[in-house]
């Protein structure tokens, strides 16, 4: 449904100007689309950079290597017909898909390397603590809360806790960083 739109209004369009079918958000369902998002964490994991990449990380001798990777931050939703059917009526569908996503590559990243880690965000829709959705081994999450804002009692109350809740569930498990 983007055919000649040119819709997306993120940093990909720097990389492709003039590539008028460029969707507004990345295809959480597609199963190639995990897989090429895994190929780009394995390239970069081995030196190699590829065009249209956000990061730039490198391997650091003796740590462990995560490529960061997320949805774009534009509130956009794929307008596939796979996407729109595990949407249905899910308020949280969003927040939901993308660590399902994220897994997704983690899992097609480790088959090509256990090495590679994928580093990911808990923000806004995907910001709480969710029990439903296991992680798998190699991802990182950056809890991504404004503490510049904890002056105020319920903004802090609110925000240590998600901070809190993700620690007592995930900290022991995978690095847990926070945003600031």
């Amino acid at each position: 449904g983007y055919k000649g739109k040119n819709v997306a209004n993120s940093l990909r369009t720097w990389n492709w100007p003039d590539d008028k079918d460029l969707p507004s958000q990345v295809c959480f369902s597609n199963p190639e689309v995990r897989k090429y998002f895994a190929k780009e964490a394995v390239d970069a994991y081995n030196g190699k950079y590829t065009v249209g990449a956000i990061s730039h990380a490198k391997k650091m001798p003796g740590k462990p290597f995560y490529y960061s990777m997320g949805e774009d931050d534009v509130g956009n939703i794929c307008l596939c017909a796979e996407c729109a059917k595990e949407k249905g009526t899910n308020p949280h569908w969003d927040g939901c898909a993308q660590l399902r996503w994220i897994n997704g590559i983690a899992k097609e990243a480790a088959k090509l390397n256990p090495d590679v880690g994928i580093a990911t965000w808990s923000y806004e829709h995907s910001l709480f603590y969710d029990k439903t959705i296991p992680l798998e081994k190699n991802v990182s999450v950056q809890v991504c809360i404004a503490p510049q804002s904890w002056f105020h009692p319920d903004v802090y109350r609110k925000q240590h806790g998600i901070y809190k809740e993700w620690i007592q569930n995930e900290g022991s498990k995978r690095p847990i960083t926070v945003w600031t």
